[in-house]
């Protein structure tokens, strides 16, 4: 028996208006009438898709590929769930299925070929994607994927040829110009004046794409308000209402920085909500969820929170994965945001679509991305003075106004209890005819002019020995391309050790263990792999060259990080010096192993770690964009 037409017909009427908790009952009811049909199966796959309820929903898709083995679309909901929820290999299998079914739809070839990526298969990722360009040459999906299968090889620069010829062809996509700006961050052969004119010039794509203009905002009037605010939020008593949208609200390098935020931002002047635009969850993402919910009670405990059994999120919680860009603007809008705090910049998961509407009176970007947005709706950009010094270029390389939050613009949240291993301090002294450098950065970080200088620091430190470390390295052609491009830099692979990812962060950090003096990149330098080191006991070493000598906020954020512990001298000006550096550091057995001893405990006691001190710094740099918007 067939769903009824009547059931289908409300059904499709309930999923168009997103009164999904309805289309769910009138599915549930096609499938108490229609259990063998897979047209029921699939009605209630699309209503828990529309709650958010991803593993429910896998369940029917599981079931519509059973009952209609045939129909690619089953196949590729499927994989397209598994996906979502981390299942990668499983979902690599539908997603294949799905192409075999239907050879002759590009999506299908995009959907496998980001499986792909997302499982490490690189190089049989990037094979398959140049034969379907062949079948269908002007798709700028299969570009796109081609793009960053090639950037997560640790080829950046191939990749912004290819966007190139692509945005060549097709200069008004905007999808082309976001990814060109994101992947010039990692490149070598281009220029910064160029780099900042792509960021401006992405802003007038965003704008032009889309015909609905950006709300417009009263200031409030003066009035009673908590603290030294001036004039009210929209929240209780008068505070100001905070939201942050961010796609990485879950184990994601993003969230150690932004837990100190949810946590000690000051309760008594601004109230929280956060816009999760991504569909998965995990105990981060609880973890996160309590620290909104309980405010400064939150940072010390230390169990897992539960999971809730009917998945709903808690209070002050809101997911919009999937959610389309105005819709999810509507939403922010609706729940009265006075000041919006976006995480993603151009990275993937960015909601350009939602910040370019402004549903709030106030935007702004933080920690996910090192560049401006190029976005006008957006009103600040938060950095420090060392990553961004006053008096320089970088206020006119922003489109967004500058804020400085001193001494650091990041705060980190430690690892605690079974995740923090034993720190580099407690292993043996440092071998002075056997120095270990690392990194682990990603590949795409790893510019061929960072390799050149650090094939200079293993000449200049004989013995010594370069470890390097990404999940990419799981694909053992990714392995023998990048030992490639090392020889090449003059790097012999007998002193390489090539490690892939590692199934836990308690097993990643223990590998910092075998590191004596951890190699920066640039010009993008490491933030959360700065931090990692440090609390292991490693010191780092970096480049921030001047702003008006080739510098720019992605390298200096380093030169940030160490000045908060005190190792401003580990920080070079220059590659000749950073050469010097690391090989007088590897010389220094003393200081070394002083670094190795000290730099956990001095991690923990900087600004860096202070994170009830960095939310009230982080409360007042809200208090004051809100008062200089409200001119009071």
């Amino acid at each position: 028996m067939p769903v009824p037409p009547a059931i289908l017909s409300q059904f499709q009427q309930a999923m168009s208006q997103d009164r999904y908790a309805q289309a769910r009952s009138l599915a549930e009811r096609a499938v108490a009438l229609a259990p063998a049909d897979g047209v029921a199966h699939d009605m209630l796959r699309s209503a828990l898709v529309g709650l958010t309820n991803y593993a429910l929903a896998l369940v029917s898709a599981r079931k519509v590929t059973e009952l209609m083995p045939e129909h690619a679309g089953g196949w590729s909901s499927t994989g397209s769930l598994l996906a979502s929820l981390g299942q990668k290999s499983e979902a690599v299998e539908c997603f294949r299925r799905a192409m075999e079914l239907e050879p002759d739809k590009v999506g299908h070839h995009v959907e496998y070929a980001t499986a792909l990526i997302n499982a490490k298969k690189l190089v049989e990722a990037e094979k398959h994607i140049r034969a379907a360009m062949q079948q269908f040459p002007a798709d700028t999906g299969l570009v796109f994927r081609l793009a960053a299968t090639l950037a997560e090889q640790g080829r950046p620069d191939d990749a912004a040829l290819a966007l190139g010829d692509a945005l060549f062809a097709d200069q008004g996509n905007l999808h082309l110009a976001m990814t060109m700006c994101a992947n010039s961050n990692y490149g070598s052969g281009t220029d910064r004046a160029s780099i900042i004119a792509r960021h401006k010039n992405l802003g007038r794509l965003v704008m032009l794409a889309d015909p609905r203009t950006p709300l417009k905002h009263t200031p409030p009037k003066p009035g009673p308000a908590p603290g030294k605010l001036g004039a009210p939020g929209r929240g209780k008593d008068g505070r100001v209402r905070v939201g942050i949208l961010s796609s990485d609200l879950r184990e994601h390098s993003v969230a150690w920085f932004i837990e100190p935020v949810l946590t000690f931002l000051d309760r008594s002047r601004f109230e929280l909500v956060c816009y999760c635009s991504d569909p998965r969850e995990d105990s981060v993402t609880r973890r996160l969820q309590r620290a909104v919910a309980l405010g400064p009670a939150a940072w010390e405990i230390d169990e897992p929170p539960p999971i809730p059994a009917d998945n709903a999120p808690p209070k002050g919680w809101r997911r919009v994965a999937m959610m389309e860009g105005y819709k999810a603007a509507k939403v922010i809008a609706d729940d009265r945001i006075d000041i919006l705090i976006e995480l993603n910049g151009l990275t993937t998961g960015s909601r350009w679509d939602t910040l370019r509407l402004k549903p709030t009176p106030i935007q702004i970007t933080y920690c996910g991305y090192p560049h401006t947005t190029g976005l006008p709706t957006v009103d600040y950009r938060i950095i420090d003075s060392i990553t961004d010094p006053p008096g320089t270029l970088a206020d006119a390389s922003a489109v967004e106004k500058l804020v400085r939050l001193d001494p650091c613009f990041l705060c980190y949240r430690p690892p605690r209890g079974e995740d923090a291993p034993a720190s580099r301090g407690d292993g043996a002294p440092p071998n002075p005819g056997a120095i270990t450098f690392g990194s682990f950065n990603n590949l795409t970080k790893l510019s061929e002019f960072t390799l050149r200088t650090w094939a200079e620091v293993l000449a200049r430190v004989p013995g010594s020995r370069l470890m390097l470390k990404g999940t990419s390295l799981s694909d053992s052609a990714v392995r023998e391309f990048t030992l490639g491009r090392l020889g090449a830099a003059g790097i012999d692979a007998e002193h390489v050790t090539l490690l892939p990812g590692a199934p836990s962060t308690r097993s990643h950090l223990e590998l910092y263990q075998q590191m004596d003096i951890a190699l920066d990149t640039f010009p993008y330098a490491g933030t959360t792999t700065t931090c990692e080191a440090l609390f292991m006991g490693v010191p780092v070493v970096s480049l921030a060259r001047a702003w008006d000598d080739d510098g720019c906020h992605s390298e200096r954020v380093g030169a940030s990080l160490l000045s908060c512990v005190g190792d401003s001298d580990l920080i070079a000006a220059s590659a000749e010096e950073y050469v010097q550096i690391a090989a007088r550091l590897a010389s220094d057995t003393n200081r070394l192993r002083h670094e190795h001893q000290t730099l956990r405990d001095r991690l923990i006691a900087s600004p860096l770690c202070d994170a009830k001190g960095f939310g009230m710094r982080f409360s007042d740099l809200l208090e004051g964009v809100w008062r200089a918007w409200a001119k009071v």
